[in-house]
């Protein structure tokens, strides 16, 4: 008769143990889909934010993501909590969010190729784009210089 320590020991017992690593995993890593950063308004369409930019003057800042997307989580976990990302983006640009899986032919429109993806959008046109999971020091050169880029147009 089987005991229970040999039992575990088989393929049952490597199913459970993978479970537990997985879980473990996801724990420590923040598991599972981030919350979007609190710069976009999800209630914000591309379209409502491209008719702000025409009054108030600023780029859009569109950032391209997915749920499925893990470096789209870590992206959305770091970088863009930054409270210095958020005031910066905040009062330089037009933020928002775009999920390409809800509005793939937006994200089609602007060439994304890959996300996460942060593009700088005027009149229709991406005038600038960053993709892969950057840093908040990283993400704000970027910001500052395509906004600014854009200011001397």
């Amino acid at each position: 008769m089987k005991n229970a320590s040999s039992s575990m020991r088989g393929p049952l017992g490597f199913v459970l143990l993978m479970i537990v690593a997985v879980l473990a995993i996801r724990a420590i890593a923040g598991g599972g889909v981030a919350p979007a950063p609190e710069m976009f308004d999800l209630e914000v369409s591309y379209e409502d934010a491209a008719a702000r930019a025409a009054q108030s003057g600023k780029p859009v800042l569109v950032f391209a993501t997915a749920d499925w997307c893990g470096p789209c989580q870590t992206f959305k976990r770091g970088a863009l909590k930054d409270k210095s990302v958020i005031a910066f983006a905040t009062e330089n640009t037009e933020p928002v969010y775009l999920d390409v899986d809800v509005d793939g032919e937006l994200a089609q429109q602007f060439g994304v190729q890959g996300i996460p993806a942060m593009m700088i959008v005027r009149d229709g046109q991406v005038v600038d784009r960053v993709v892969g999971v950057k840093t908040a020091p990283a993400l704000l050169a970027w910001m500052g210089s395509a906004v600014e880029s854009e200011r001397s147009k």
